[in-house]
Protein backbone atom coordinates (compact mmCIF):
# COMPACT_ATOMS: atom_id res chain seq x y z
CA UNK A 1 0.00 0.00 0.00
CA UNK A 2 3.11 2.41 0.56
CA UNK A 3 3.67 3.00 -3.22
CA UNK A 4 -0.17 3.77 -3.59
CA UNK A 5 0.37 6.86 -0.72
CA UNK A 6 3.28 8.46 -3.20
CA UNK A 7 0.94 8.11 -6.40
CA UNK A 8 1.30 11.73 -7.61
CA UNK A 9 -2.37 12.20 -8.34
CA UNK A 10 -3.98 12.81 -5.29
CA UNK A 11 -8.12 11.93 -4.55
CA UNK A 12 -8.05 16.03 -4.56
CA UNK A 13 -7.22 16.31 -8.07
CA UNK A 14 -9.42 13.87 -9.16
CA UNK A 15 -12.36 15.05 -7.51
CA UNK A 16 -11.67 18.28 -9.48
CA UNK A 17 -10.81 16.40 -12.81
CA UNK A 18 -14.69 14.95 -12.19
CA UNK A 19 -15.61 18.21 -11.71
CA UNK A 20 -14.37 19.79 -14.73
CA UNK A 21 -15.75 16.70 -16.84
CA UNK A 22 -19.05 17.56 -15.67
CA UNK A 23 -18.82 21.09 -16.06
CA UNK A 24 -17.30 20.70 -19.47
CA UNK A 25 -20.05 17.92 -20.58
CA UNK A 26 -22.95 20.90 -18.97
CA UNK A 27 -21.38 23.17 -21.53
CA UNK A 28 -20.88 21.10 -24.69
CA UNK A 29 -24.55 20.19 -24.06
CA UNK A 30 -25.55 24.29 -23.76
CA UNK A 31 -23.36 24.87 -27.13
CA UNK A 32 -25.56 22.33 -29.10
CA UNK A 33 -29.00 23.99 -27.82
CA UNK A 34 -27.34 27.63 -28.20
CA UNK A 35 -26.74 26.70 -32.09
CA UNK A 36 -30.19 26.73 -32.67
CA UNK A 37 -30.65 30.07 -30.67
CA UNK A 38 -27.47 31.37 -32.41
CA UNK A 39 -29.28 30.32 -36.02
CA UNK A 40 -32.27 32.64 -35.00
CA UNK A 41 -30.89 35.28 -33.70
CA UNK A 42 -29.28 35.83 -37.53
CA UNK A 43 -33.18 34.38 -39.26
CA UNK A 44 -34.08 37.78 -36.91
CA UNK A 45 -31.22 39.93 -38.10
CA UNK A 46 -31.66 39.20 -41.93
CA UNK A 47 -35.19 40.11 -41.10
CA UNK A 48 -34.85 43.46 -39.98
CA UNK A 49 -32.42 44.12 -42.27
CA UNK A 50 -35.11 43.75 -44.93
CA UNK A 51 -37.73 45.56 -43.16
CA UNK A 52 -35.31 48.24 -42.94
CA UNK A 53 -33.87 48.01 -46.83
CA UNK A 54 -37.20 47.84 -48.36
CA UNK A 55 -38.85 50.51 -45.91
CA UNK A 56 -35.96 53.13 -47.45
CA UNK A 57 -36.67 52.10 -50.66
CA UNK A 58 -40.66 52.39 -49.84
CA UNK A 59 -39.97 55.98 -48.77
CA UNK A 60 -38.17 56.97 -51.85
CA UNK A 61 -40.70 55.07 -53.90
CA UNK A 62 -43.35 56.92 -52.12
CA UNK A 63 -41.93 60.24 -52.84
CA UNK A 64 -41.60 59.34 -56.30
CA UNK A 65 -45.39 58.23 -56.75
CA UNK A 66 -46.61 61.58 -54.83
CA UNK A 67 -44.31 63.94 -57.54
CA UNK A 68 -45.82 61.83 -60.47
CA UNK A 69 -48.99 62.47 -59.12
CA UNK A 70 -48.26 66.24 -59.00
CA UNK A 71 -46.67 66.40 -62.05
CA UNK A 72 -49.95 64.71 -63.34
CA UNK A 73 -52.09 67.57 -61.79
CA UNK A 74 -50.02 70.44 -63.35
CA UNK A 75 -50.30 68.68 -66.74
CA UNK A 76 -54.25 68.74 -66.87
CA UNK A 77 -53.87 72.51 -65.48
CA UNK A 78 -51.64 73.69 -68.08
CA UNK A 79 -53.76 71.95 -70.64
CA UNK A 80 -56.30 74.24 -69.17
CA UNK A 81 -54.16 77.33 -69.36
CA UNK A 82 -54.57 77.70 -65.68
CA UNK A 83 -50.98 77.01 -65.15
CA UNK A 84 -47.81 78.57 -66.56
CA UNK A 85 -44.71 79.25 -65.61
CA UNK A 86 -42.47 82.24 -67.39
CA UNK A 87 -39.36 80.57 -66.79
CA UNK A 88 -40.97 78.62 -70.09
CA UNK A 89 -40.51 81.53 -72.56
CA UNK A 90 -36.40 81.92 -71.81
CA UNK A 91 -35.35 78.63 -73.36
CA UNK A 92 -31.87 78.45 -75.16
CA UNK A 93 -30.28 76.20 -77.01
CA UNK A 94 -27.04 75.26 -77.02
CA UNK A 95 -25.85 73.65 -80.13
CA UNK A 96 -22.48 72.14 -79.79
CA UNK A 97 -24.16 70.00 -77.45
CA UNK A 98 -27.33 69.57 -79.51
CA UNK A 99 -29.39 70.64 -76.69
CA UNK A 100 -31.87 73.31 -74.85
CA UNK A 101 -32.53 74.70 -71.61
CA UNK A 102 -33.26 77.62 -69.84
CA UNK A 103 -31.55 80.73 -70.54
CA UNK A 104 -28.44 81.18 -67.83
CA UNK A 105 -29.25 84.91 -67.52
CA UNK A 106 -33.14 83.89 -66.61
CA UNK A 107 -32.68 81.22 -63.93
CA UNK A 108 -31.97 83.07 -61.40
CA UNK A 109 -34.38 85.36 -62.00
CA UNK A 110 -37.12 83.03 -61.50
CA UNK A 111 -35.72 81.35 -58.94
CA UNK A 112 -35.31 77.75 -60.59
CA UNK A 113 -33.51 75.45 -58.22
CA UNK A 114 -33.25 72.61 -60.48
CA UNK A 115 -31.99 72.44 -64.77
CA UNK A 116 -34.55 71.99 -67.78
CA UNK A 117 -32.40 70.05 -70.38
CA UNK A 118 -34.14 68.82 -74.11
CA UNK A 119 -32.89 66.73 -76.63
CA UNK A 120 -32.43 68.99 -79.94
CA UNK A 121 -33.91 72.47 -80.44
CA UNK A 122 -37.04 73.75 -78.64
CA UNK A 123 -38.81 74.68 -81.68
CA UNK A 124 -39.29 70.83 -82.27
CA UNK A 125 -41.99 70.92 -79.49
CA UNK A 126 -45.63 71.70 -79.97
CA UNK A 127 -48.21 73.32 -77.57
CA UNK A 128 -49.11 70.16 -75.43
CA UNK A 129 -45.40 69.72 -74.94
CA UNK A 130 -44.26 73.12 -74.40
CA UNK A 131 -47.72 73.18 -71.48
CA UNK A 132 -45.61 69.98 -70.11
CA UNK A 133 -42.51 71.81 -70.04
CA UNK A 134 -44.16 74.73 -68.05
CA UNK A 135 -45.89 71.89 -65.49
CA UNK A 136 -42.18 70.58 -64.99
CA UNK A 137 -41.16 73.66 -63.98
CA UNK A 138 -43.75 74.56 -61.59
CA UNK A 139 -43.43 71.17 -59.72
CA UNK A 140 -41.49 72.97 -56.74
CA UNK A 141 -39.17 70.04 -56.32
CA UNK A 142 -36.71 70.39 -53.63
CA UNK A 143 -33.79 68.27 -52.81
CA UNK A 144 -34.87 65.27 -50.20
CA UNK A 145 -31.09 64.26 -48.71
CA UNK A 146 -32.85 62.81 -45.53
CA UNK A 147 -34.25 60.07 -47.95
CA UNK A 148 -30.66 59.77 -49.58
CA UNK A 149 -31.41 60.93 -52.92
CA UNK A 150 -28.73 62.37 -55.31
CA UNK A 151 -31.45 63.82 -58.02
CA UNK A 152 -34.80 64.25 -58.20
CA UNK A 153 -36.26 64.70 -62.08
CA UNK A 154 -39.35 64.72 -64.53
CA UNK A 155 -38.17 62.60 -67.98
CA UNK A 156 -40.59 63.42 -70.74
CA UNK A 157 -41.63 61.30 -73.58
CA UNK A 158 -41.31 64.50 -75.39
CA UNK A 159 -37.52 64.00 -75.11
CA UNK A 160 -36.48 66.91 -72.26
CA UNK A 161 -36.13 66.87 -68.40
CA UNK A 162 -36.25 68.70 -65.27
CA UNK A 163 -33.29 67.98 -62.62
CA UNK A 164 -33.58 69.31 -59.15
CA UNK A 165 -30.60 69.65 -58.25
CA UNK A 166 -29.55 71.81 -61.26
CA UNK A 167 -26.60 70.55 -63.32
CA UNK A 168 -25.69 72.29 -66.23
CA UNK A 169 -25.85 71.41 -69.89
CA UNK A 170 -21.88 70.75 -70.14
CA UNK A 171 -21.96 68.40 -67.52
CA UNK A 172 -25.12 66.38 -68.67
CA UNK A 173 -26.83 66.46 -72.19
CA UNK A 174 -29.92 63.92 -73.20
CA UNK A 175 -29.17 61.93 -75.82
CA UNK A 176 -30.89 59.47 -77.79
CA UNK A 177 -29.19 56.44 -75.86
CA UNK A 178 -30.97 58.55 -72.98
CA UNK A 179 -34.52 57.20 -74.07
CA UNK A 180 -33.22 53.22 -75.91
CA UNK A 181 -31.84 52.70 -72.01
CA UNK A 182 -33.42 49.66 -70.40
CA UNK A 183 -35.09 51.45 -67.26
CA UNK A 184 -36.67 53.96 -69.74
CA UNK A 185 -38.25 51.05 -71.76
CA UNK A 186 -39.43 49.71 -68.99
CA UNK A 187 -41.52 52.22 -68.22
CA UNK A 188 -43.52 52.98 -71.48
CA UNK A 189 -47.06 51.17 -71.40
CA UNK A 190 -46.32 48.17 -73.84
CA UNK A 191 -44.04 47.42 -71.58
CA UNK A 192 -45.46 48.00 -68.07
CA UNK A 193 -49.46 48.34 -68.90
CA UNK A 194 -49.95 48.46 -64.92
CA UNK A 195 -48.03 52.04 -64.77
CA UNK A 196 -46.33 50.49 -61.52
CA UNK A 197 -42.85 52.06 -60.04
CA UNK A 198 -39.80 50.48 -61.22
CA UNK A 199 -36.67 50.23 -59.93
CA UNK A 200 -33.50 50.16 -61.97
CA UNK A 201 -29.87 48.06 -61.48
CA UNK A 202 -27.52 50.01 -59.87
CA UNK A 203 -25.05 52.23 -62.11
CA UNK A 204 -22.80 54.85 -62.33
CA UNK A 205 -24.20 58.56 -62.05
CA UNK A 206 -23.53 60.52 -64.64
CA UNK A 207 -22.39 63.27 -62.67
CA UNK A 208 -20.27 61.83 -60.72
CA UNK A 209 -22.15 60.70 -57.55
CA UNK A 210 -20.97 57.30 -58.07
CA UNK A 211 -23.34 54.30 -57.61
CA UNK A 212 -26.61 54.81 -57.85
CA UNK A 213 -30.18 53.03 -57.78
CA UNK A 214 -33.14 54.91 -60.34
CA UNK A 215 -36.86 54.85 -58.85
CA UNK A 216 -39.37 56.14 -61.54
CA UNK A 217 -43.26 56.19 -61.27
CA UNK A 218 -44.91 56.89 -64.52
CA UNK A 219 -47.06 59.92 -65.13
CA UNK A 220 -50.24 59.49 -66.71
CA UNK A 221 -52.68 61.88 -67.89
CA UNK A 222 -55.75 60.63 -69.16
CA UNK A 223 -54.55 57.25 -68.76
CA UNK A 224 -52.13 58.81 -71.44
CA UNK A 225 -48.15 57.81 -70.81
CA UNK A 226 -46.50 61.50 -70.99
CA UNK A 227 -43.25 60.70 -68.67
CA UNK A 228 -42.04 59.73 -65.42
CA UNK A 229 -40.97 60.87 -62.22
CA UNK A 230 -37.54 59.75 -61.16
CA UNK A 231 -35.80 59.96 -57.49
CA UNK A 232 -32.05 58.81 -57.64
CA UNK A 233 -31.02 57.01 -54.12
CA UNK A 234 -27.13 56.72 -53.55
CA UNK A 235 -25.68 53.84 -52.35
CA UNK A 236 -25.09 55.48 -48.83
CA UNK A 237 -28.77 55.15 -48.48
CA UNK A 238 -29.52 51.91 -49.53
CA UNK A 239 -26.65 49.85 -47.66
CA UNK A 240 -25.82 51.95 -44.77
CA UNK A 241 -22.75 49.87 -42.95
CA UNK A 242 -24.71 50.21 -39.50
CA UNK A 243 -27.17 48.12 -41.14
CA UNK A 244 -24.73 44.50 -41.34
CA UNK A 245 -22.49 45.78 -38.41
CA UNK A 246 -23.13 43.31 -35.42
CA UNK A 247 -24.46 40.53 -37.44
CA UNK A 248 -22.92 36.85 -37.75
CA UNK A 249 -23.95 36.31 -41.36
CA UNK A 250 -23.17 38.23 -44.97
CA UNK A 251 -25.55 40.15 -46.48
CA UNK A 252 -25.60 41.07 -50.32
CA UNK A 253 -28.73 42.91 -52.12
CA UNK A 254 -28.97 42.33 -55.97
CA UNK A 255 -31.38 43.50 -58.18
CA UNK A 256 -33.70 41.36 -60.20
CA UNK A 257 -31.07 40.37 -62.81
CA UNK A 258 -29.10 39.13 -59.58
CA UNK A 259 -26.35 42.22 -60.29
CA UNK A 260 -24.69 43.09 -56.63
CA UNK A 261 -25.94 45.89 -55.30
CA UNK A 262 -24.44 46.39 -51.93
CA UNK A 263 -23.01 43.33 -49.86
CA UNK A 264 -21.33 43.50 -46.24
CA UNK A 265 -18.20 42.18 -47.61
CA UNK A 266 -15.58 45.34 -47.91
CA UNK A 267 -15.37 45.44 -51.83
CA UNK A 268 -13.66 48.06 -53.88
CA UNK A 269 -15.70 49.99 -56.29
CA UNK A 270 -14.56 48.33 -59.44
CA UNK A 271 -15.85 44.86 -58.26
CA UNK A 272 -18.57 46.85 -57.24
CA UNK A 273 -19.53 48.10 -60.54
CA UNK A 274 -18.30 44.63 -62.33
CA UNK A 275 -21.91 43.62 -62.13
CA UNK A 276 -20.76 40.64 -60.08
CA UNK A 277 -24.12 37.98 -60.14
CA UNK A 278 -24.50 37.01 -56.65
CA UNK A 279 -24.03 33.04 -57.10
CA UNK A 280 -20.69 34.08 -58.07
CA UNK A 281 -19.77 36.03 -55.57
CA UNK A 282 -20.74 33.43 -53.07
CA UNK A 283 -18.75 31.16 -54.65
CA UNK A 284 -15.46 33.48 -55.11
CA UNK A 285 -16.02 34.64 -51.36
CA UNK A 286 -16.23 30.81 -50.24
CA UNK A 287 -13.57 30.49 -47.88
CA UNK A 288 -14.99 28.33 -45.04
CA UNK A 289 -12.71 25.30 -44.02
CA UNK A 290 -15.90 23.15 -43.39
CA UNK A 291 -16.29 22.92 -47.24
CA UNK A 292 -20.46 23.17 -46.70
CA UNK A 293 -22.58 25.01 -49.17
CA UNK A 294 -23.92 28.02 -46.89
CA UNK A 295 -27.26 27.98 -45.63
CA UNK A 296 -28.90 30.63 -47.80
CA UNK A 297 -32.26 33.06 -46.68
CA UNK A 298 -33.55 35.42 -49.42
CA UNK A 299 -36.04 38.10 -49.16
CA UNK A 300 -37.45 39.05 -51.66
CA UNK A 301 -38.21 43.64 -52.06
CA UNK A 302 -40.24 45.56 -53.68
CA UNK A 303 -42.39 42.67 -55.45
CA UNK A 304 -39.09 41.16 -56.60
CA UNK A 305 -37.73 44.24 -58.00
CA UNK A 306 -34.68 43.54 -55.53
CA UNK A 307 -33.74 40.66 -53.29
CA UNK A 308 -31.99 40.74 -50.19
CA UNK A 309 -29.48 37.50 -49.71
CA UNK A 310 -28.48 36.27 -45.91
CA UNK A 311 -26.14 33.74 -45.88
CA UNK A 312 -23.86 31.95 -43.07
CA UNK A 313 -20.91 28.99 -43.65
CA UNK A 314 -21.64 26.36 -41.03
CA UNK A 315 -17.92 27.41 -39.66
CA UNK A 316 -18.89 30.87 -38.52
CA UNK A 317 -22.12 29.38 -36.82
CA UNK A 318 -19.85 27.38 -34.84
CA UNK A 319 -17.27 29.93 -34.32
CA UNK A 320 -20.40 32.13 -33.30
CA UNK A 321 -21.75 29.44 -30.95
CA UNK A 322 -18.51 28.72 -29.38
CA UNK A 323 -17.76 32.58 -28.78
CA UNK A 324 -21.39 32.88 -26.27
CA UNK A 325 -19.92 29.73 -24.53
CA UNK A 326 -16.95 31.15 -24.08
CA UNK A 327 -18.45 33.65 -22.08
CA UNK A 328 -19.44 31.05 -19.47
CA UNK A 329 -15.85 29.88 -19.42
CA UNK A 330 -14.26 32.49 -18.83
CA UNK A 331 -16.70 34.13 -16.33
CA UNK A 332 -15.51 32.42 -13.06
CA UNK A 333 -11.80 33.19 -13.90
CA UNK A 334 -12.87 37.31 -14.72
CA UNK A 335 -14.71 36.89 -11.22
CA UNK A 336 -12.03 38.75 -9.15
CA UNK A 337 -10.86 40.81 -12.33
CA UNK A 338 -15.16 42.10 -12.26
CA UNK A 339 -14.15 42.85 -8.65
CA UNK A 340 -11.36 44.89 -8.99
CA UNK A 341 -12.88 47.00 -11.93
CA UNK A 342 -16.13 47.33 -9.72
CA UNK A 343 -14.01 48.86 -7.30
CA UNK A 344 -12.31 51.09 -9.82
CA UNK A 345 -15.57 51.89 -11.71
CA UNK A 346 -16.82 52.84 -7.84
CA UNK A 347 -13.98 55.56 -7.32
CA UNK A 348 -14.65 56.58 -10.63
CA UNK A 349 -18.34 57.06 -10.42
CA UNK A 350 -17.22 59.00 -6.68
CA UNK A 351 -15.25 61.49 -9.04
CA UNK A 352 -17.66 62.02 -11.80
CA UNK A 353 -20.28 62.85 -9.48
CA UNK A 354 -18.12 65.47 -8.02
CA UNK A 355 -17.04 66.52 -11.12
CA UNK A 356 -20.98 66.81 -12.28
CA UNK A 357 -21.90 68.79 -8.69
CA UNK A 358 -19.03 71.23 -8.91
CA UNK A 359 -17.06 74.04 -10.72
CA UNK A 360 -13.92 73.39 -12.56
CA UNK A 361 -12.47 77.19 -11.74
CA UNK A 362 -13.51 77.60 -8.34
CA UNK A 363 -13.68 74.61 -6.96
CA UNK A 364 -17.03 75.03 -5.35
CA UNK A 365 -20.46 73.68 -6.12
CA UNK A 366 -22.29 74.44 -9.31
CA UNK A 367 -25.51 76.21 -9.95
CA UNK A 368 -27.10 72.65 -10.43
CA UNK A 369 -25.75 71.02 -6.89
CA UNK A 370 -26.36 74.26 -5.77
CA UNK A 371 -29.88 73.94 -6.02
CA UNK A 372 -30.19 70.38 -4.96
CA UNK A 373 -28.47 70.56 -1.91
CA UNK A 374 -29.63 73.98 -0.76
CA UNK A 375 -33.38 72.28 -1.06
CA UNK A 376 -32.39 69.59 1.24
CA UNK A 377 -31.37 72.54 3.39
CA UNK A 378 -34.60 74.58 3.06
CA UNK A 379 -36.20 70.85 4.30
CA UNK A 380 -34.37 70.28 7.36
CA UNK A 381 -34.84 74.43 7.89
CA UNK A 382 -38.60 73.97 7.98
CA UNK A 383 -38.63 70.31 9.65
CA UNK A 384 -36.60 71.47 12.84
CA UNK A 385 -38.00 75.43 12.78
CA UNK A 386 -34.21 76.33 12.74
CA UNK A 387 -33.28 79.72 11.01
CA UNK A 388 -31.42 79.93 7.72
CA UNK A 389 -29.63 82.21 5.56
CA UNK A 390 -28.57 83.01 1.94
CA UNK A 391 -25.93 85.46 0.82
CA UNK A 392 -25.54 86.44 -2.91
CA UNK A 393 -21.94 87.91 -3.60
CA UNK A 394 -20.45 90.10 -6.62
CA UNK A 395 -17.11 90.38 -7.55
CA UNK A 396 -16.80 94.30 -8.11
CA UNK A 397 -15.59 95.58 -11.08
CA UNK A 398 -14.69 92.19 -12.46
CA UNK A 399 -15.11 93.48 -16.23
CA UNK A 400 -12.23 95.65 -15.66
CA UNK A 401 -9.98 93.06 -14.12
CA UNK A 402 -10.46 91.29 -17.34
CA UNK A 403 -10.08 93.54 -19.72
CA UNK A 404 -6.75 95.99 -18.07
CA UNK A 405 -4.78 92.43 -16.53
CA UNK A 406 -6.47 89.46 -19.04
CA UNK A 407 -8.90 86.76 -18.30
CA UNK A 408 -5.77 84.54 -16.62
CA UNK A 409 -5.93 87.41 -13.86
CA UNK A 410 -9.22 87.08 -14.10
CA UNK A 411 -9.59 83.55 -13.22
CA UNK A 412 -6.91 83.50 -10.56
CA UNK A 413 -9.43 86.73 -8.75
CA UNK A 414 -12.45 83.87 -8.88
CA UNK A 415 -10.66 81.22 -7.82
CA UNK A 416 -9.04 83.15 -4.48
CA UNK A 417 -12.42 84.68 -3.87
CA UNK A 418 -13.73 80.87 -3.77
CA UNK A 419 -11.04 80.15 -1.21
CA UNK A 420 -12.13 83.13 1.10
CA UNK A 421 -15.42 80.99 0.55
CA UNK A 422 -14.24 77.91 1.69
CA UNK A 423 -12.21 79.41 4.60
CA UNK A 424 -15.17 81.77 5.94
CA UNK A 425 -17.74 79.06 5.85
CA UNK A 426 -18.54 76.18 8.09
CA UNK A 427 -18.87 72.74 6.93
CA UNK A 428 -22.71 72.76 7.46
CA UNK A 429 -22.80 75.78 4.98
CA UNK A 430 -23.06 75.58 1.05
CA UNK A 431 -21.13 77.63 -1.91
CA UNK A 432 -21.68 77.87 -4.98
CA UNK A 433 -20.31 79.54 -7.98
CA UNK A 434 -23.80 81.12 -8.94
CA UNK A 435 -22.52 82.49 -12.15
CA UNK A 436 -19.63 84.27 -13.57
CA UNK A 437 -18.37 86.58 -10.55
CA UNK A 438 -21.70 86.05 -8.81
CA UNK A 439 -21.46 83.32 -5.64
CA UNK A 440 -23.81 82.57 -3.40
CA UNK A 441 -23.87 80.76 -0.02
CA UNK A 442 -26.32 79.33 2.23
CA UNK A 443 -26.12 79.39 5.88
CA UNK A 444 -27.80 76.47 7.75
CA UNK A 445 -28.87 77.25 11.62
CA UNK A 446 -27.97 81.26 11.46
CA UNK A 447 -30.56 84.14 10.84
CA UNK A 448 -30.11 87.49 9.16
CA UNK A 449 -27.39 89.70 11.27
CA UNK A 450 -25.45 86.24 11.38
CA UNK A 451 -25.48 86.28 7.51
CA UNK A 452 -24.53 89.81 7.36
CA UNK A 453 -21.55 88.81 10.00
CA UNK A 454 -20.33 86.33 7.90
CA UNK A 455 -20.62 88.37 4.72
CA UNK A 456 -18.22 90.91 6.41
CA UNK A 457 -15.84 88.53 6.96
CA UNK A 458 -15.78 87.57 3.53
CA UNK A 459 -15.71 91.31 2.39
CA UNK A 460 -13.13 91.69 4.73
CA UNK A 461 -10.96 88.80 4.02
CA UNK A 462 -11.43 89.56 0.17
CA UNK A 463 -9.87 92.87 0.59
CA UNK A 464 -6.10 91.47 1.78
CA UNK A 465 -6.52 87.92 -0.40
CA UNK A 466 -3.71 87.54 -2.79
CA UNK A 467 -3.67 87.14 -6.68
CA UNK A 468 -0.73 85.85 -8.10
CA UNK A 469 1.58 87.88 -6.54
CA UNK A 470 -0.07 90.92 -8.00
CA UNK A 471 -1.04 94.33 -6.43
CA UNK A 472 -4.23 94.01 -7.12
CA UNK A 473 -6.90 94.75 -4.72
CA UNK A 474 -10.20 92.63 -4.50
CA UNK A 475 -13.34 93.45 -3.47
CA UNK A 476 -16.90 92.24 -3.40
CA UNK A 477 -20.81 93.12 -2.94
CA UNK A 478 -22.98 91.38 -0.76
CA UNK A 479 -27.00 90.93 -0.71
CA UNK A 480 -28.28 88.68 2.63
CA UNK A 481 -31.60 87.54 3.63
CA UNK A 482 -33.05 85.10 5.83
CA UNK A 483 -35.48 82.28 4.49
CA UNK A 484 -39.27 82.78 5.77
CA UNK A 485 -41.10 79.84 7.09
CA UNK A 486 -42.59 77.82 4.14
CA UNK A 487 -40.83 80.27 1.56
CA UNK A 488 -39.09 79.01 -1.19
CA UNK A 489 -35.49 79.64 -2.01
CA UNK A 490 -36.24 80.99 -5.46
CA UNK A 491 -37.94 83.91 -3.69
CA UNK A 492 -35.27 84.80 -1.33
CA UNK A 493 -32.78 84.18 -3.68
CA UNK A 494 -34.94 87.74 -5.46
CA UNK A 495 -34.33 89.40 -2.23
CA UNK A 496 -31.38 88.59 -2.03
CA UNK A 497 -30.46 89.91 -5.47
CA UNK A 498 -32.23 93.08 -4.88
CA UNK A 499 -30.21 93.34 -1.26
CA UNK A 500 -26.87 92.96 -3.86
CA UNK A 501 -28.12 95.97 -6.22
CA UNK A 502 -28.39 98.08 -3.73
CA UNK A 503 -25.46 97.15 -2.15
CA UNK A 504 -23.49 97.98 -5.73
CA UNK A 505 -25.87 101.13 -5.60
CA UNK A 506 -24.53 102.54 -2.31
CA UNK A 507 -20.75 102.33 -3.29
CA UNK A 508 -19.85 98.28 -3.83
CA UNK A 509 -17.42 96.82 -0.90
CA UNK A 510 -20.29 96.37 1.54
CA UNK A 511 -23.27 94.61 2.09
CA UNK A 512 -27.01 95.18 2.48
CA UNK A 513 -29.25 92.89 4.05
CA UNK A 514 -33.10 92.58 3.53
CA UNK A 515 -35.89 91.13 5.21
CA UNK A 516 -39.65 90.72 3.66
Amino acid sequence: MGKYRNWPISRSFIIKLCLISVWLFVLIEYCVANRQQVLESFKVSSVEAAATIEDDFLMAQSYASSLSQQMSKNIQLAELQALYHPAASFLHYFPQYDNFGIDPEYSSRFNINGSLLGLGHYQRLDGQQFQELSAALALGIRPEPRLGLVWTYYTSLAKFSYIVPGVSVSQYQLTDDTFASDHWQLLLPENNPTANPVVSDAYQDAAGEGLVVSIASPVLVNDVFKGAMFVDVSQRAWAPEALWKGSIGEFILTSRQNQVLATSVVLSDEQLTAELDYRDFLSKWDTTWLGNEPLVLRYPLLDGQLQLIAYIYPSTLVWATLWDISYELVLMHLLLLSLYLLYRLRRSLVFQRYVAAHDSLSGLLNRGAMSARSEEMRMRHQRFDEPMSLVLFDLDHFKSVNDNYGHHTGDEVIHAFAKVLKNVSRNVDLVSRHGGEEFLAMLERTDINGAEAFANRVLKATRVAPVSGKRLTVTASAGATQLLVNEEIDSALKRADKALYQAKSAGRDRCISLLP
